[in-house]
């Protein structure tokens, strides 16, 4: 598993912050982006420390994708503009990378972002996740969407979860090439989340949601985390945390972690097997040594903190 870098976003700066070491957080480091104009990035994707890629949406439906320059943090370079919003943004390594967005829109590129090629998967829905473990790679968005590639992104098969509701899905996470996990959530009367389960590589699907104990499961998930161990990890509305250590037979929530209805936790991820990481509302950022059972806040003064790069 690689080990993240926490991203803020701010209004008037494009601000990240360097963890160094990077598994420990003893010390964080504040890096403004230099440029005279409003960059307000949607996620900053590493892959090593010296790659790293950020995108920020438009108010005309249109994003924006930059890179950064070299091996300076503060340098950062113009890619392209795309004509739809991306909804998320991954990298395989320096090369091989994937965007996803509304209307159904599915880009690959090879050459680190340079050019980028629409995948061969054709719909008119909004993507909102991508997931890659090896050749497999999954892709899920609004209508019960959850398509799968197996060969790096070349060829593409959409994938039926059996479901009666259409729901908006907005996470998947792997633990193996065939186990992993869905998470999405439908508005009806209030916001219902939903947890989908496969252990045979998406042929057929286990709904889990009601094995959610100890927590309402009127939430909205925002990321999914599965570890090669068979855990997994969902955040989400109303400072929602749920936890599974037996493949999904029950989801509860951390022994100590009460944050309110108020914040929003926005990623999770897990660079060590036992040390994770959250990025919430209000500037919060969460640590756990003992794989997500007991949480610590951290005191870094940052103000909100939305996704986790992978370095």
């Amino acid at each position: 598993m690689k080990a993240p870098i926490i991203v803020s976003t701010l209004l008037l700066s494009f601000l990240f912050f360097l963890l160094s070491p990077v598994w420990a957080a003893e010390e964080w480091t504040q890096i403004k982006h230099a440029t005279s104009a409003v960059f307000k990035p949607g996620a900053v994707v590493f892959v090593d420390k010296n790659h790293a890629w950020a995108y920020q949406n438009l108010n005309n439906n249109k994003s924006h994708l930059k890179k950064m320059k070299g091996t300076s943090p503060t340098s950062w370079l113009d890619l392209r503009t795309f004509s739809f919003h991306i909804k998320t943004l991954t990298f395989k390594n320096t090369r091989v990378g994937f965007i996803a967005g509304d209307q159904g829109h599915l880009a690959r590129t090879v050459n680190g972002g340079s050019t980028w090629y629409p995948t061969n998967y054709k719909t008119t829905k909004s993507l909102n996740d991508i997931d890659i473990r090896g050749k497999n790679i999954w892709v899920v968005g609004h209508d019960n969407t959850i398509v799968y590639s197996p060969d790096n992104g070349k060829n593409w098969q959409e994938i039926n979860p059996g479901l009666k509701k259409k729901w908006i899905f907005n996470g998947v996470s792997f633990s193996s090439n065939k186990t992993g996990w869905v998470t999405g959530y439908r508005i009806n009367k209030g916001a219902r989340i939903i947890i989908l389960y496969t252990r045979n590589g998406g042929r057929n699907w286990v709904v889990q949601t009601n094995n959610i104990k100890n927590i309402s499961k009127k939430i909205i998930p925002r990321d999914i985390h599965a570890t090669e161990a068979g855990w997994a990890y969902i955040v989400g509305s109303k400072g929602s945390f749920l936890m599974t250590t037996d493949e999904g037979k029950t989801w509860k929530p951390a022994i100590n972690l009460r944050m309110g209805e108020q914040t929003t936790l926005h990623k999770i991820s897990f660079p060590i097997s036992r040390i994770g990481w959250i990025s919430g509302d209000h500037g919060r950022v969460l640590r756990t040594n003992d794989a997500g059972f007991h949480w610590t806040l951290d005191t870094t003064p940052i103000r909100n903190c939305y996704s986790y790069c992978n370095l």
